[in-house]
């Protein structure tokens, strides 16, 4: 029911601390070969972020375009994105002249779309 690993951290004046660790996981971790689909290891690139963008101004779908970035990496594990985070980036007007305003603190709505995504801090 859950699983039941954490770690808690305490801080003692400007170093922090492990103050609780419990290792066990009632899971299976993801795999190596799984890692690119976490959230923590993806990136949108700023050579994808042109590229789509242009594709988006195409009327290229996010399907072909995920599929053609799939072909010039070397195979989707090898983009550094998902399908998700080129679908984001399409629909919210972002482009290289118009980027998001970085960081991020609150929904910043943008051509009627609120922009709140992670993906977007340091663009």
């Amino acid at each position: 029911m859950g699983c039941k690993a954490k770690i808690c951290w305490l801080k003692d004046g400007e170093i922090w601390k492990v103050h609780n660790l419990v290792e066990g996981h009632s899971h299976v971790l993801c795999t190596p070969r799984k890692t690119h689909l976490l959230r923590s290891h993806r990136e949108v690139t700023s050579a994808q972020k042109s590229l789509i963008d242009t594709f988006r101004g195409a009327n290229v779908g996010t399907s072909q375009t995920m599929s053609i970035l799939g072909m010039d990496s070397g195979g989707f594990e090898e983009v550094g994105c998902t399908k998700r985070d080129i679908r984001i980036r399409k629909g919210t007007g972002l482009t290289a002249t118009n980027p998001a305003p970085a960081p991020l603190i609150e929904n910043i709505p943008v051509n009627g779309i609120n922009i709140c995504s992670p993906v977007w801090h340091g663009t």
